[in-house]
């Protein structure tokens, strides 16, 4: 994680030539001008904004309600097959323990969450929670067997 503005930006700028590596048009990216580097990191964030305003719409589209349907957890674009509504989290982990639940929840969490740096926080609580549910898992073979 960038703990300086400078390694901030040297991090975008880390991900722009890697983003830029992955275009259909591939080139060197050491043979373009600073312009058109500026011209490629202009676009990458453009992608940027462009995801956050697709996810702004399907919030809206779902009517979004930050109380009992938040968005980060309503914000798939996964629908039931039978009835085409959309599939919350709740759904799938009020049929799960509570750190198995906490797996899935901060999994699915961190797909969807707007806030840059919540996705890698939301995945080591998800790590947590598993680790947690094995230690109990093998407290348990151990009682078990004594």
């Amino acid at each position: 994680m960038a703990d300086t503005p400078l390694d901030r930006q040297l991090e975008e700028w880390a991900q722009v030539r890697e983003w830029c590596g992955a275009q259909p048009d591939h080139f060197e990216w050491d043979d373009l001008t600073m312009r058109e580097k500026r011209s490629w990191r202009d676009r990458y964030r453009q992608r940027d904004l462009e995801q956050v305003r697709e996810q702004i719409e399907r919030l809206e589209e779902l009517g979004h309600d930050p109380v009992n349907h938040p968005a980060h957890y309503t914000s798939s674009p996964a629908r039931c097959s039978g009835c085409g509504k959309p599939i919350e989290c709740i759904d799938i982990t009020r049929h799960m323990n509570f750190d198995l639940g906490n797996v899935v929840r901060y999994v699915w969490r961190s797909a969807w969450t707007v806030v840059k740096d919540l996705p890698i926080e939301d995945l080591e609580k998800a790590v947590w929670y598993l680790r947690d549910e094995i230690a109990e898992r093998r407290r348990l073979e151990v009682e078990k067997r004594a």
